[in-house]
């Protein structure tokens, strides 16, 4: 039981700092936005600073997303790691697929996990390939209670591309 307990704290302790590791790498850019940062931005009042509907959308949205983390590299050695990350990631939360795009050195893979009701979702993940684009790669993952407008929000803040066929990562 106690190596059971043992192996269980290793593997929990491994998933949660897998993209960690990206954070110390000069050749990636690596954003990470964690529980305590939106857990801080849930708790101002910023309620009176906030008169359009954008600003009043991102306080909802700060209300209910737990972490964001957004990496990107245009080094090849990164970018493979990245993908073998990624992968690892997805099948260890067991995501569903919801897009997979492959095509002429481009790739393009999305997925998630529904939350309490099927149109929201818990969690989230992208990840972007492009060989024709100086070998660009980049990750976003997105945690917490969500719904696909919260999504495509964040995806603009952040800066991610919104279609697959362009497939450029702006670093």
């Amino acid at each position: 039981m106690i190596v059971t307990l043992c192996l269980f704290v290793v593997s929990k302790t491994e998933a949660q700092t897998s993209f960690d590791k990206y954070m110390t790498m000069t050749d990636v850019t690596a954003v990470q936005a964690t529980p305590e940062m939106f857990e801080l931005m849930s708790d101002l009042d910023l309620d009176e600073m906030s008169e359009g509907e954008d600003e009043k959308s991102m306080l909802t949205l700060l209300k209910n997303v737990e972490e964001v983390m957004v990496i990107s590299s245009e080094n090849n050695a990164r970018s493979t790691l990245m993908q073998q990350d990624f992968q690892s990631y997805v099948d260890g939360k067991k995501l569903n697929k919801l897009m997979s795009v492959n095509k002429n050195g481009s790739q393009f893979l999305m997925y998630q996990k529904s939350a309490k009701s099927d149109s929201d979702i818990s969690k989230f993940a992208l990840y972007m390939h492009d060989e024709n684009n100086k070998n660009q790669s980049l990750i976003l993952i997105i945690n917490g209670e969500m719904d696909k407008e919260s999504i495509e929000m964040i995806r603009k803040t952040f800066d991610v591309p919104a279609k697959s066929d362009t497939l450029q990562v702006r670093n």
